[in-house]
């Protein structure tokens, strides 16, 4: 046995509006996703890359000011002020820096770019023991007028400090150039998603229009249509005629109308007693 089902007018109006909403419900839904994903890229770069790019600038600054006022401290024995410099670069700027880069790279998403960060930081404390150690040779300036410390030191200063600096400057060139790549991607993800973001609303907009028409369309030859046959007929039967409204069976209220208006049609006694109240 089939069922039947009664969809009335009320539910259909209602059908119909309820599609247009859970069509811009879907549309706020995806354009909410991609702006919370833009946002959280923005967040990254705004708080991750760039102050690691920062820094990590301030820490190529920082190795090459070591390697000038170590070898100031080799070939300009009266250069106080320089060697106060590297005293507080070891004791302090180099503690400080270093504390802001193991914090930022905490939240880098490449283990392999953390991982050359610690690698270079190491090395770079192994060259701050090495200029250490080249400042231990020339403490006086009778070491600086020993032949033997002298040497000592500038050799330590060529063949360690100096190699030494060049291998850490360029693996930290290394960790800024995937940084900047990363930092592209994300500004390129950025990009896509605005687009993408913007394709959509046009996309569902024309959607909507297309949606609108089809239900007013609908709606027009569902409802409008045969309420003015309806009218047609009822009118019609005012004046005495017998004019059957001509639609196809329907299970809503205007089918009923319909139905009863056809009856009233069919039963010509009846149209007129009905038509006689009105003489």
């Amino acid at each position: 046995m089939k069922m039947k089902f009664k969809i009335g007018i009320t539910q259909r109006i209602f059908l119909s509006f309820s599609a247009l909403i859970v069509l811009c419900t879907m549309l706020s839904v995806f354009c909410y996703n991609i702006l919370m994903n833009s946002k959280e890229n923005s967040n990254y770069i705004a708080e991750v890359v760039d102050p690691s790019l920062k820094a990590m600038d301030d820490f190529e600054l920082l190795i090459v000011e070591s390697k000038m006022l170590t070898t100031n401290w080799v070939f300009l024995r009266s250069k106080v002020d320089d060697k106060e410099a590297l005293k507080q670069l070891h004791a302090d700027k180099f503690p400080t820096l270093k504390g802001r880069l193991l914090g930022l790279s905490k939240h880098w998403t490449s283990k392999a770019l953390v991982d050359s960060l610690d690698i270079t930081i190491d090395n770079f404390e192994s060259l701050v023991l090495d200029q250490k150690d080249v400042i231990q040779k020339l403490q006086t300036f009778e070491d600086y007028d020993d032949p033997a410390h002298k040497l000592d030191a500038e050799s330590a200063l060529e063949e360690v400090v100096l190699p030494k600096t060049a291998v850490i400057i360029d693996n930290l060139h290394f960790i800024i150039s995937n940084q900047k790549v990363q930092k592209a991607n994300l500004q390129n993800a950025i990009n896509d998603m605005s687009v993408y973001m913007r394709n959509l609303v046009i996309s569902v907009l024309i959607l909507f229009v297309f949606v609108s028409l089809i239900l007013g369309f609908y709606m027009s030859n569902s409802i409008t249509k045969p309420i003015i046959a309806i009218k047609e007929g009822i009118n019609a039967l005012g004046l005495g005629k017998l004019s059957e409204v001509n639609m196809p069976a329907r299970k809503d209220e205007i089918g009923e109308m319909i139905t009863s208006v056809n009856n009233l049609s069919s039963q010509p006694a009846a149209n007129y007693r009905v038509c006689k109240q009105y003489w």
